[in-house]
């Protein structure tokens, strides 16, 4: 969905996964799925990675359109 929302212009496809996978853990944290010790050891581990920024003009209402497309999507669920 990322690379689909920036055109497949600034994200490799691991630098895309790397956000999928710091999106995940603070949307796992706000569902209480995870603890906050737990996102914070997972997310500090991942800024060691360098990857480009998510653009300014980023749209979180178009990404969230595209998640709901994406092929890990099942029975509506992401």
């Amino acid at each position: 969905a990322l690379e689909t929302h920036t055109g497949y212009k600034i994200f490799q496809h691991g630098e895309a996964v790397l956000w999928g996978m710091r999106f995940a853990l603070a949307l796992s944290r706000f569902e209480g799925r995870l603890s906050l010790k737990v996102e914070k050891s997972f997310q500090d581990f991942l800024k060691t990675i360098a990857v480009p920024e998510l653009p300014k003009n980023f749209d979180y209402s178009v990404f969230r359109s595209l998640i709901s497309k994406d092929k890990k999507v099942s029975s509506g669920q992401v």
